[in-house]
């Protein structure tokens, strides 16, 4: 079974996104906040990758 975004749905989780930056910005220095991004996009990559098989 796969589960699709409707628009709605990716514009709720751009919302989500948009805040999940934000927040790690004042938490993190900038230069780990851009690496702790690049690693979760990676790793959610690699997660749909192997659930692809």
């Amino acid at each position: 079974m796969r589960i699709e975004l409707s628009a709605d749905g990716f514009a709720v989780v751009g919302t989500l996104r948009a805040a999940y930056r934000k927040a790690l910005q004042q938490a993190l220095p900038p230069e780990s906040t851009d690496v702790f991004i690049a690693f979760t996009g990676q790793a959610a990559t690699a997660f749909r990758t192997a659930s692809d098989t």
